[in-house]
């Protein structure tokens, strides 16, 4: 979430790595936006009297040899989709032909980070399966 209230973000489909010439990514990989601030979610007023639109999704959908996916020790991005930088204190969104995704967030490319999440899904790619029994 930005600092005005806009829930954005992404779905890789690989592990991140540092890789500043980047990688290629697949096609399970998207980025998603909100654009209800949080004024509006957090509103009182009715839900008929209050505008919300849906959440966006955008399905990456990159020509050979693009690359998508790339990061560095300051910065990690989405191709030009999301990108976020300054030790995931801010960030910028653009217009983005790879997910065919107009900017995340409205009121320009750069942003400030309010809130941030990160979440890995399935079993860890370093750490094997380990079974435990309770005794």
């Amino acid at each position: 979430r930005d600092s005005n209230g806009h829930t954005f973000g992404g779905f890789s489909s690989e592990k991140w790595r540092m890789s500043a010439r980047g990688y290629y990514g697949t096609p399970e990989c998207f980025v998603f936006s909100s654009h209800c601030a949080e004024a509006e979610i957090d509103s009182e007023e009715s839900p008929a009297s209050t505008t919300r639109q849906p959440l966006s999704f955008y399905s990456a959908a990159p020509q050979p040899g693009t690359v998508l996916l790339w990061g560095d020790a300051q910065t990690f991005s989405l191709d030009s989709a999301l990108t976020l930088t300054d030790d995931f204190r801010s960030g910028l969104s653009a217009p983005c032909a790879s997910f065919d995704s107009p900017a995340l967030m409205p009121g320009g490319p750069e942003f400030v980070v309010r809130s941030f999440e990160c979440w890995e899904l399935g079993q860890p790619y370093d750490t094997p399966y380990l079974a435990v029994d309770g005794a």
